[in-house]
């Protein structure tokens, strides 16, 4: 038996975000076992034809709490995949099988990503403290 991602695509013209009509266009990826060992994320076909122009080798993936992720995209043979920085965003957020990320395109190679676990919930998102020391002398 042979385990895919499963993907949607929705127009999100009509669709009601924090009260707000989002006319931003977003893909769902379901996240399997088999795909989190691979240490990247295949983004759907459909919606590279439709918005892959609009893409730089670059992502940004800005989380609700702020942060925001620098992942590489590659593309070959007609696919795209999020690379390099990927398996670190994964790491951070302790992403399991079958969480599910929502993507919303916001343009100019931006994604804001929502996380929900198997709970079917969206996650608390760890905030990345970073302490630094200095010496006096």
């Amino acid at each position: 038996i042979q385990l895919r991602s499963i993907i949607f695509i929705f127009n999100t013209s009509s669709m009601v975000v924090d009260n707000e009509i989002s006319g931003f266009p977003s893909f769902i990826k379901i996240i399997l076992a088999p795909r989190l060992h691979l240490q990247k994320l295949e983004i759907s076909g459909k919606f590279m034809e439709r918005y892959g122009g609009n893409l730089s080798d670059m992502i940004h993936l800005s989380i609700p709490s702020g942060a925001v992720w620098k992942v590489k995209l590659v593309r070959k043979k007609g696919k795209a995949w999020l690379e390099e920085g990927w398996p670190e965003f994964v790491n951070f957020y302790s992403i399991l099988h079958t969480y599910v990320l929502k993507f919303t395109f916001e343009g100019t190679s931006r994604f804001h990503v929502i996380i929900m676990s198997n709970s079917a919930s969206e996650i608390e998102y760890p905030v990345d403290i970073k302490i630094t020391t200095t010496t006096q002398t």
